[in-house]
């Protein structure tokens, strides 16, 4: 299909694993910050037993960092935390790395637990919190089909977007193909009338010379008479068959202009797309008080100039002094919507408008007397 597009495809394709990704590393990143400040601010607690030497700093470096790793629920949905403390020269505290029965025997001593436990608060302790969303875990999962959803979903709506274009112009097309299938029709219709014409003059050419053999004594006679008749159907023959020709030129001409339409018609409806889109960035312009639909826009680029004139007059007065502009009437519309006016410009022009609650006036429509049936539709099933 001509109307989707590839570089919409590539990206659809390429980018859900690197969205995947980035969203992974900044969950991870995130959580490490917030994760670090939790147990930078947990991880000692009250100081009062570690300087009185009743508890070393490593036990309650311990349990304090154990119970945040098992109160985090996120663990289940596949988010690994490791958490190292260490001191300023690199020696790890947590986890623990020292022989137990050094610990228990350097525990008896309360002074020396104390001392220590100073030692290493004075000299600073660093916390380093590093986490890791796993793939293929619950959360990680779920991310991932996020990120696909919502690319399937820009694929499909520019999926259905190209096909309704694509529809669009395949009835354009079959329109016109119609227009001039029927054009081609009619031409050979006459080209047949203009054939039988040429066998009847043949025939009577015929039955001429025929009936001359039999009168040839006669004929000496009116010899310029029978001459003259025969040249002007000699004429008549020659006519039709300049018709005839002119008619199978005008075929192929029609058949050329055919294949024209079909190259050329993207580029006029590309064009009048772009004319359409200037012409509305004109109106909001000059006409700050005006909102315009798009049928109005389409309707005003197809009115002859004279009419284009005159409904400009009637769209100054309705940004400038709407209340000079006469109104023939108002149409009424389905419950709860505002009502609609309508005006006559250039005799057969019609522009319908409504009030906003902006205070701001709509211009819903610019058509002719003879789109008025479809205008009228139209407005009734907004």
């Amino acid at each position: 299909m001509k109307f989707l597009s590839l570089k919409i495809l590539i990206l659809c394709i390429l980018l859900p694993p690197v969205l995947y990704i980035l969203t992974l590393r900044s969950i991870e990143s995130g959580f490490e910050k917030r994760y670090t400040k939790q147990v930078e601010d947990s991880y000692v607690g009250d100081t009062r037993p570690l300087l009185d030497g009743s508890l070393k700093i490593q036990d309650v470096i311990r349990d304090n960092i154990d119970r945040f790793l098992e109160n985090n629920r996120l663990r289940f949905w596949g988010l690994a935390v490791v958490v190292t403390v260490t001191t300023e020269k690199g020696a790890l505290v947590y986890p623990a790395a020292f022989d137990l029965e050094e610990q228990t025997a350097e525990s008896k001593d309360p002074m020396v637990v104390a001392a220590e436990n100073y030692q290493l608060m004075r000299k600073g302790l660093f916390v380093h919190v590093d986490v890791e969303l796993e793939h293929n875990t619950l959360l990680s999962n779920f991310i991932l089909g996020c990120t696909i959803a919502v690319f399937l979903s820009i694929l499909y709506i520019h999926y259905r977007s190209a096909l309704k274009k694509s529809k669009d112009d395949e009835a354009k097309k079959a329109e016109e193909i119609y227009r001039l299938s029927g054009l081609e029709s009619r031409y050979r219709e006459r080209l047949g009338l203009l054939e039988k014409e040429r066998e009847n003059l043949k025939t009577v050419i015929d039955e001429t010379k025929r009936d001359l053999a039999g009168v040839k004594e006669l004929a000496d006679k009116n010899e310029d008479e029978m001459l003259k008749e025969m040249l002007e159907l000699e004429e008549q023959l020659n006519e039709n068959i300049r018709l005839q020709e002119q008619q199978k030129r005008q075929i192929d001409e029609l058949n050329e202009e055919l294949e024209k339409i079909e190259k050329e018609k993207p580029k006029k409806e590309k064009q009048r797309q772009k004319n359409l889109e200037n012409l509305k960035k004109r109106f909001l312009a000059l006409y700050k008080n005006l909102f315009f639909h798009d049928r109005a826009i389409r309707g005003f680029d197809v009115l002859e100039e004279e009419m284009k004139i005159k409904a400009e007059e009637v769209i100054h007065q309705l940004n400038g002094e709407p209340a000079v502009v006469p109104v023939k009437r108002k149409i009424f519309g389905k419950k709860g919507m505002e009502t609609i006016f309508e005006v006559i410009f250039s005799y057969k022009g019609r522009l319908y408008f409504r009030n906003t609650k902006g205070g701001k006036i709509e211009i819903l429509i610019i058509g002719t007397k003879n789109t008025q049936t479809k205008d009228l539709e139209f407005l009734n099933n907004l």
